[in-house]
């Protein structure tokens, strides 16, 4: 193949790219507000059912039937200098009780819909 031919194909391909970054770039700017309305919405009752449930399962009391669950707004968790990873002080919180063989019987299901059975 002949070098004309080459610079022919790059040209062609680098085109495409810029095409497809600009039609990238177009979605995300005609798409951003409705994304950040989903992430800033409330969560529903059944999620933070199932994500207590989830920090219940992957605890170190998985073996327990039910399990205490400290649900804290990100504002009011506070890093203790010199203390270990991942210990924090908080403020305002909230204890759920959390189901472990729940959660099992979610994750080992086909589908995690809450709607499948």
């Amino acid at each position: 193949m002949p070098l004309v031919d080459h610079l022919e194909e790059l040209r062609q391909r680098v085109l495409r790219s810029l095409l497809a970054v600009v039609v990238a770039a177009l979605t995300c700017l005609l798409g951003v507000k409705p994304l950040v309305r989903l992430l800033e919405a409330p969560a529903e009752e059944s999620d933070l059912a199932m994500a207590t449930d989830l920090a219940a399962y992957f605890s170190r009391a998985r073996g327990n039937t039910r399990v205490a669950v400290v649900m804290v707004p990100t504002d009011q968790l506070q890093r203790i200098p010199g203390a270990g990873p991942g210990t924090v002080r908080h403020g305002q919180a909230e204890i759920r009780w959390g189901d472990p063989q729940g959660a099992e019987e979610r994750l080992l299901a086909p589908s995690l819909s809450p709607h499948s059975g």
